[in-house]
């Protein structure tokens, strides 16, 4: 299981978005990393229902959504890697 697409966002008690990569090679879309009264949590993705009340559609145990989020604090410690074309700020990239 792998953490990826990590994109912060500061707004509310909404921390940021993830994905997860499984062992298998799924690709599960749409967990948050939210502030509550007794720290960070991982929030599973959920959909609306037509009467307005919101379902988890993935279920996981309290010990993976724990591993979840120290996979995301692993995550928020990396630097991000410049893309291929983009110039680094050294010396050798200076184009004169």
């Amino acid at each position: 299981m792998k953490v990826i697409n990590w994109k912060p966002y500061n707004k509310g008690k909404l921390r940021g978005f993830f994905d997860v990569l499984t062992a298998e090679g799924f690709t599960l879309k749409g967990f948050k990393i939210m502030e509550g009264i007794n720290g960070e949590f991982v929030s599973r993705p959920s959909q609306q229902d037509k009467d307005g009340e919101w379902f988890d559609t993935v279920y996981c145990t309290k010990e993976i959504s724990a591993e979840l989020l120290k996979m995301v604090k692993a995550e928020q410690g990396k630097a991000p890697e410049p893309k291929p074309d983009q110039p680094t700020n050294n010396e050798e990239s200076i184009p004169f």
